[in-house]
């Protein structure tokens, strides 16, 4: 009998969680509904950005692709709605043929979760003069650019007087 008013307990508890749950997404609908048209109202993944970078490396093997991910950093202090946008920045180097694979590397990156943004960018061309002829294939392009991926992370719930998120 115990055992069946513990378990009858928990159900109730759930149901109350869901309720306040669903209560709280009604109040911050149009909160969230703002990140997610920014393309923030995704957690960032790091796991499928390196994919997705490691796929562009296999498909241009002589760009020599260079990459640094900084830890996640918040955009600004408190949240919005329980949710706390962030950015993480990638600085890349890499070696390109031409100015259309820049292009294309970057519609690689936009394709992840969250939304990327070019912060910074530098780009050096290689004298066509210095290269051999067996070189000529080789790439002219050198970049070297800051990239801001943002995204957002749930803060953690408070307690006390303060609002309790689901």
């Amino acid at each position: 009998m115990s055992g069946l008013r513990v378990r009858i307990k928990a159900i109730q508890s759930a149901r109350l969680e869901a309720k306040a749950r669903q209560q709280w997404l009604l109040a911050h609908q149009g909160e969230l509904s703002r990140l997610s048209s920014y393309g923030w109202m995704r957690p960032e993944s790091r796991t499928l950005w390196l994919q997705r970078l490691d796929h562009w490396q296999v498909q241009h093997p002589y760009a020599q692709l260079e990459y640094h991910l900084s830890p996640r950093q918040p955009v600004s202090e408190g949240g919005l709605g329980g949710w706390q946008p962030v950015f993480t920045r990638m600085s890349v180097s890499l070696q390109i043929v031409q100015e259309g694979e820049w292009f294309d590397f970057l519609d690689a990156i936009r394709g992840t979760e969250g939304t990327a943004k070019v912060h910074q960018c530098q780009l050096q061309r290689h004298a066509a003069e210095e290269r051999t002829a067996s070189e000529m294939d080789a790439p002219t392009l050198s970049l070297h650019c800051e990239i801001d991926w943002f995204g957002v992370e749930r803060l953690p719930a408070k307690t006390g007087t303060q609002e309790v998120l689901p």
